[in-house]
C-alpha cells in the first residue's frame, strides 16, 4: 500500500469514526430534549393544577371573610 493511500485511508477511518461519535452524541442530546420536554410538560401540569387549588381557595377564603363581616355586623 502506498503512503498516499495510507494517508487516504487513515482520514476514512478518522472521519467514519468522528461521524459515529457525533452520531451518538446527538441521539444522546436528543433523548435528553426529550425526557426534558415530557418534565418540563408534567410540571406545567402540575402548576394549573395548583392554580386551580389556590384560586378555589382564595374564593373560600372571601367567602369565609365576607360570612365573618356579616357576623360582626350583626353583633
Amino acid at each position: 500500500m502506498t503512503r498516499k493511500r495510507q494517508g487516504h485511508l487513515i482520514f476514512f477511518i478518522f472521519t467514519v469514526f468522528f461521524l459515529v461519535v457525533l452520531a451518538i452524541t446527538n441521539y444522546r442530546a436528543y433523548t435528553n430534549y426529550k425526557k426534558a420536554e415530557e418534565r418540563l410538560k408534567e410540571v406545567e401540569k402540575r402548576y394549573e393544577e395548583l392554580s386551580k387549588k389556590l384560586e378555589t381557595r382564595q374564593q373560600e377564603l372571601e367567602t369565609l371573610q365576607k360570612l365573618l363581616e356579616t357576623y360582626r355586623e350583626e353583633k
